[in-house]
């Protein structure tokens, strides 16, 4: 695919200055989506240790110093890990901020007690197993004091459904969202939409997200992405949108995933990105692990993971 462009970036240039990591704790879930591969919620591999999580944690904080680390951490439903909270309070001991993708479904209760350990929550809504009511009322706890961020996975048979969520989603304000289109297996093949369902997902910043009111700012780590052309001028895009639209193949181009962030796989195997670019870097329990410190060149076609859309690219 030809490219006008020779660099995306991050619109906000200060996203440089931190390093992610995109942790995979555990497939432990409640949920069992069917667009969801067994392997990420049938529950068949047990959560690391606590303390070796927290040997790995001071590794990554040391190593990328003097840059901040984020750490963002998904499942499975990392919520239901029982020491979740205290990797979230050593984080914080160390400097380091925290994340979490969740699909909401823990009692009120329990997020009005916990909302103060987290800087940002990202929480999916999966129309087969979610209860709308209680997925905005969770988003109504957070939405004040922590970034909130909603993804809304698209089933193409619930898609009218999934859209009425995220119009009342949207009344909340505070937070951002996107309509989310799904991909089979993570792979390289969107579900089949039709020509209607595509325009809302091309359309969607001036059908929903341009209305979303905000009153409050948060700091965030990642976002929106620049195109910089030749010509000196440059756009801004999300990740959401060149999957959509099928944009998303940067391979012959440097990456710096790896340099910029780190996945973490169930099995504790750690990449520069969800992608696996360049094999792995170790296990997150190496003694002798080294993050990274250059670039790689692309060999997929297509970036098929928002985060690994979101790292610096140069033609």
């Amino acid at each position: 695919m030809e490219h006008k462009y020779f660099k995306l970036e991050h619109s906000n240039l200060s996203h440089k200055d931190w390093f992610v990591v995109n942790w995979c704790l555990g497939n432990t879930c409640n949920f069992a989506c069917s667009y969801c591969p067994d392997s990420l919620h049938d529950g068949s591999i047990r959560w690391p240790e606590l303390e070796k999580i927290k040997a790995f944690i001071t590794k990554v904080v040391e190593q990328t110093a003097p840059r901040k680390v984020y750490f963002e951490f998904t499942g499975g439903e990392v919520t239901l890990y029982k020491y979740f909270t205290e990797i979230c309070q050593y984080c914080t001991e160390l400097g380091a901020k925290v994340g979490l993708i969740s699909n909401g479904s823990r009692t009120l209760r329990w997020w009005e007690e916990h909302k103060q350990y987290f800087d940002h929550v990202c929480l999916s809504f999966h129309p087969e197993f979610a209860d709308p009511e209680h997925f905005i009322n969770v988003a109504k706890i957070l939405h004040n004091d922590v970034r909130t961020h909603v993804n809304i996975m698209m089933s193409p048979e619930k898609f009218d459904y999934c859209y009425d969520v995220a119009n009342r989603v949207k009344d909340i304000g505070n937070l951002s969202m996107a309509l989310q289109p799904l991909i089979h297996d993570f792979g390289d093949t969107l579900f089949d939409y039709n020509d209607f369902q595509k325009q809302i997902f091309d359309n969607q910043h001036e059908l929903i997200t341009k209305h979303i009111v905000f009153d409050k700012t948060f700091d965030y780590y990642r976002g929106a992405m620049r195109l910089q052309f030749e010509d000196g001028t440059s756009r801004i895009s999300s990740a959401h949108r060149f999957i959509s639209d099928k944009t998303n193949d940067w391979s012959g181009w440097k990456c710096y995933a790896g340099v910029e962030q780190i996945i973490v796989d169930l099995r504790g195997l750690i990449y520069r990105g969800w992608c696996r670019v360049g094999d792995t870097i170790g296990h997150v329990f190496d003694d002798d692990l080294r993050i990274p410190t250059d670039p790689v060149v692309c060999d997929k076609t297509m970036c098929h993971c928002n985060f690994d859309i979101m790292s610096t690219k140069e033609k």
